[in-house]
């Protein structure tokens, strides 16, 4: 069984995909909750997040109030892997929601959050600029950095603030 990228809130709490048996099928999302110096049993996030698709790569927010993961396989896919956020409300996960303004119908993947909550950072195999503003080489030097925009993937950025994810 494999297991991978795991992803860690301020309380402890260690969020990561898997492929064990109890899932919703596919590869899904899965928590274990830290208890003082030791971790309880691995909890699947439930249907509100897992499907019969692939979830992988969770980050969940320091604070826990939201996680970003990428997925494939899912009905309201527009990729081959695209990025949804569900939000913690009253201690329950919300129905995950892609990310809309950042999914193409190319891969949106390996997500995470600057340390400032500031920005979201992704990678894409988009074969160009596309809606989002610039890419992350800067200065700009697309002549000496191999294969920018060429389909393979590139690094991204956006303000948390323009996809509703800003900090309180």
């Amino acid at each position: 069984m494999d297991e991978w990228s795991p992803s860690v809130a301020a309380n402890g709490d260690l969020y990561f995909g898997s492929e064990r048996p109890g899932g919703q099928g596919g590869l899904d999302l899965w928590v274990v909750r830290r208890t003082g110096t030791t971790y309880g049993v691995a909890e699947n996030l439930g249907t509100a997040i897992n499907t019969a698709g692939n979830e992988v790569e969770p980050w969940i927010a320091p604070d826990g109030r939201y996680i970003i993961f990428s997925a494939r396989g899912r009905s309201d896919s527009t990729g081959r892997y695209d990025l949804y956020v569900s939000r913690r409300v009253e201690g329950r996960w919300t129905r995950a929601e892609p990310l809309r303004g950042i999914n193409t119908r190319w891969q949106e993947f390996n997500q995470s959050v600057s340390p400032d909550g500031r920005w979201l950072y992704f990678s894409s195999t988009r074969p160009h600029q596309g809606p989002l503003g610039e890419r992350l080489d800067w200065p700009r030097d697309a002549a000496n950095v191999d294969g920018i925009g060429n389909g393979k993937g590139d690094i991204y950025r956006v303000s948390l603030r323009s996809i509703g994810l800003a900090s309180p």
